[in-house]
């Protein structure tokens, strides 16, 4: 039984190489100062506003910018809904 071994062709590897630089140089032509999208929607520090609030126990929470008292309220610091209340 013989073992074949394909060398590898020195065209293919010319085309992938020369793909990758196409693709490395048309990403730094177009620029990454734009921030992040996400599905179109461009977002930066400005678009959402957060409150933290410290509770009784000295535990860190981040909420939305409008709180609703007594509503479970999305808290993105622990990524679970909690009930927002004044004791």
């Amino acid at each position: 039984m013989f073992l074949i071994k394909k060398l590898p062709n020195k065209k293919t590897e010319l085309s992938y190489i020369s793909f990758l630089l196409i693709i490395t140089l048309f990403s730094l032509c177009m620029g990454c100062d734009s921030g992040w999208s996400i599905g179109g929607l461009y977002l930066n520090g400005e678009d959402s506003t957060y409150i933290e609030i410290v509770s009784s126990d000295s535990i860190s929470h981040l909420y939305e910018e409008i709180l609703q008292f007594g509503e479970d309220m999305w808290c993105f610091k622990h990524a679970q809904w909690e009930v927002v209340e004044v004791k």
